[in-house]
């Protein structure tokens, strides 16, 4: 069997484009953000620092348990995010940078669940 087809890796490094859709209606919005994949070492060294950032304390109750996994996923899904178009804060443009990633994911989760559902899906990785 030839492997080099299956590089989940290399083709989740290639990155993707994701199109963000409003919240609640669905509508295709202006925003292209793009990422690298799960399988990238990016997201697996992100995945790492989150787990660091935001240990699991041992007697958490479900709403800790909660704010936790969003945070590890701010973390994770900002790391994936190499940048993107048409994005405005405030009524300015915003310009993408690691931070603004980060407050873009934690701030408005609608993006951050469009983000992470695509960098999830290894067929969004086509590779070059």
């Amino acid at each position: 069997m030839e492997l080099s087809g299956y590089d989940l890796s290399a083709k989740a490094d290639f990155g993707s484009e994701v199109k963000i859709l409003a919240p609640k209606s669905d509508e295709e919005t202006d925003i292209v953000i793009r990422v690298v994949g799960a399988n990238s070492a990016r997201y697996r060294n992100a995945t790492v620092a989150a787990m660091v950032d935001f240990p699991m304390p041992d007697d958490a109750d479900s709403e800790t348990l909660a704010d936790i996994h969003f945070k590890r996923n701010a973390v994770k899904f900002a790391a994936c995010v190499t940048g993107w178009d048409n994005i405005e804060l405030d009524g300015k443009p915003l310009e993408y940078s690691k931070d603004n990633a980060r407050l873009i994911v934690s701030r408005f989760y609608w993006i951050a669940d469009q983000v992470g559902a695509h960098l999830s899906n290894d067929e969004n990785f086509t590779g070059a």
